[in-house]
């Protein structure tokens, strides 16, 4: 997937904003962040992500050892450089 580039040029991103739409990823394993390549096809491709299961509430609800932050931080940094 990482490379692909429609035969147009042109990123999903770009086609969804031109209509005024919203197209997204969900990003699962925190473990990819590292990767550049990954962090750019998300940057290029998508205008909104979320965080997978990371965030899902019956584990924030009912786990009350269930700590989602490193998922959730990893996430906050790819989306505002924090």
């Amino acid at each position: 997937m990482i490379g692909i580039v429609n035969q147009l040029g042109t990123s999903l991103r770009t086609l969804a904003q031109r209509r005024g739409l919203w197209i997204g990823a969900e990003v699962e394993e925190v473990e990819y962040l590292d990767d550049s390549r990954y962090c750019e096809l998300l940057a290029r491709e998508f205008n909104m992500l979320t965080p997978g299961n990371a965030m899902k509430f019956a584990p924030l609800l009912f786990d009350e050892s269930y700590r989602p932050k490193p998922a959730y931080d990893a996430l906050k940094e790819l989306l505002i450089g924090v």
